[in-house]
């Protein structure tokens, strides 16, 4: 089992909060919680790390390399 069949799922769910986050700050938007210019940051700012994730995402399931935990140990003996 790769590495990225692990963590993808974790990452994934960080993924769908990130998008949860920024459906929230529009609704803070409309209720004028913050103003258009926080909106703007906060949005950016979610934008680069939703982004980030899913590319993070699919280089693992991409990759072959594997964790530590699961490499392969020859005994020397």
């Amino acid at each position: 089992v790769a590495f990225g069949g692990y963590c993808t799922n974790g990452l994934s769910i960080s993924n769908g909060s990130a998008n949860e986050f920024k459906s929230q700050i529009y609704r803070a938007l409309d209720f004028e919680y913050i103003n258009e210019e926080e909106f703007n940051l906060l949005y950016e700012n979610a934008d680069i790390i939703t982004n980030k994730l899913g590319s993070f995402i699919q280089y693992l399931k991409s990759t072959e390399i594997k964790g530590e935990k699961f490499k392969k140990t020859s005994s020397a003996n």
